[in-house]
């Protein structure tokens, strides 16, 4: 039975809840045990690691006749911009080789998915930071989890508009629970190494 137009975003948010409760619940703590600038670094370069090569597939699967500022979506130099205003040792990210396998479109929106709705989160990660007594964090060292400041929940709405016009939501929602999923994989062995 086909979907309507507008049950594609109501299905990824119903069937990605699972993956998404189980990689917040990993950063979470992580999120919460914050406590220098040292630990905030090692949360960039652990984003940058696994949203950087993401948002590189992403991008060429993708193009503006897909969606019209996929240029402009979740650029991850801004945790380079944001590690390099951090006053600790700058250290190059290590970069997440296990990926989901993004061939489609489809596969692609999956994805970008996952990653747009970190904006969201991006949000309320970067309050919680400004209010940590242990840190002492501008705006300019939260350029990343800043997202697109105002134009954050437009975007977003933007996303999901252009994710309810596609035919397929399996393949969406396939690739968006392998992106989850990968996350969580990479947060795992990121957390292990700290």
């Amino acid at each position: 039975m086909p979907l309507t137009l507008d049950s594609v975003a109501q299905l990824l948010k119903q069937q990605t809840l699972t993956r998404h409760t189980e990689a917040e619940t990993l950063l979470l703590p992580h999120l919460s045990g914050i406590s220098d600038m040292e630990t905030y670094a090692s949360l960039l370069r652990m984003y940058y690691g696994f949203f950087h090569p993401l948002e590189k597939q992403i991008q060429e699967l993708l193009s503006s006749d897909d969606l019209a500022d996929i240029r402009l979506r979740r650029n991850s130099r801004l945790l380079i911009e944001d590690l390099s205003a951090l006053p600790v040792a700058f250290a190059y990210p290590a970069i997440c080789y296990q990926l989901p396998v993004l061939q489609t479109k489809a596969q692609a929106f999956g994805a970008l998915y996952v990653a747009e709705g970190s904006s969201l989160g991006g949000r309320v990660i970067a309050k919680m930071l400004l209010k940590n007594p242990g840190l002492s964090i501008s705006h300019r060292q939260l350029n990343y989890f800043n997202g697109y400041g105002d134009q954050t929940g437009i975007r977003w709405t933007e996303l999901l508009q252009v994710l309810n016009a596609q035919e397929e939501a399996g393949p969406i929602v396939e690739a968006a629970n392998d992106t989850f999923l990968q996350f969580e994989n990479w947060i795992k062995a990121s957390l292990a190494h700290d």
